[in-house]
């Protein structure tokens, strides 16, 4: 079985600290880098089983913990080497549009502390396009162009042990979603239907979007992510899916599910 652990779950705008920006950790990957993730998955573990990270887009919610996030690998093999521990480099592949370089150059300021990461990790960095179909972690990648409005945005097709995961990111419905076939969609949520046409002009879905998503891709079970409590709560977004969708799941942070 694969382990699917829902790390952050929450839009940029959701208010309390219940739920964090989005990232999700499947079996060695990780799914969007939003802030704060590097705690959680100190919290469970999980940091030192990452092979590679897959950003879906260059919004600070969906990469805002990265540096953070490479900071605390650095600082925890620099630890190793003072304890005087041979040890290789530890690798990590991170997937993202065009555009995370740029960003990371402006870390430079940072002086010593970006070269110091780069020195104690071995980072590499692969642009995503369409054409890319990349193996990570024993598992099948497949990038998928998603509509989120002027923002280039790649939701990730995963195919391992005989079945297929898809993670949207950030998207508008419909796109192209209903263009694959997966057993198991994590999609976005963002707004109630009755809001459908400010999920429309920010280039985001409705939970009944997302329910419709999953019976066009064939799915078996649909997570819902990406949602927010600044318009609507959380449980009545988890219901108009399930109207649609009954196997829909809204994870809370932390939560962790077996895939077969």
């Amino acid at each position: 079985m694969a382990k699917l652990v829902f790390l952050g779950t929450a839009a940029a705008g959701f208010v309390g600290s219940k739920r964090q920006q989005s990232a999700v950790y499947f079996d060695g990957l990780l799914l969007d880098c939003g802030a704060d993730v590097i705690g959680r998955l100190e919290d469970l573990k999980l940091a030192g089983n990452l092979v590679a990270i897959l950003i879906t887009h260059l919004h600070y919610d969906h990469y805002g913990g990265l540096f953070s996030l490479l900071v605390n690998l650095a600082i925890k093999e620099d630890v190793k080497i003072k304890m005087g521990a041979k040890t290789k480099k530890p690798k990590l592949t991170i997937y993202a549009p065009g555009g995370l370089n740029t960003i990371l150059e402006a870390i430079k300021v940072t002086g010593k502390v970006y070269d110091f990461v780069f020195d104690r990790l071995d980072l590499k960095f692969i642009e995503v396009n369409t054409s890319l179909n990349f193996e990570e972690a024993g598992k099948k990648i497949k990038p998928i162009l998603m509509d989120h409005g002027k923002t280039v945005d790649f939701g990730y097709l995963i195919e391992t042990n005989g079945f297929k995961l898809f993670y949207g990111g950030d998207s508008s419905f419909p796109s192209n979603v209903q263009n694959i076939r997966a057993d198991y969609l994590i999609h976005e949520a963002t707004f109630q239907n009755k809001y459908i046409d400010a999920a429309k002009a920010s280039g985001h879905s409705t939970a009944k979007q997302a329910a419709e998503a999953a019976t066009k891709c064939g799915a078996k079970k649909l997570f819902l992510t990406h949602v927010t409590n600044v318009i609507v709560p959380e449980s009545e977004l988890e219901l108009e899916a399930k109207r649609v969708f009954a196997n829909t799941v809204l994870p809370n942070d932390m939560q962790s599910f077996e895939l077969d």
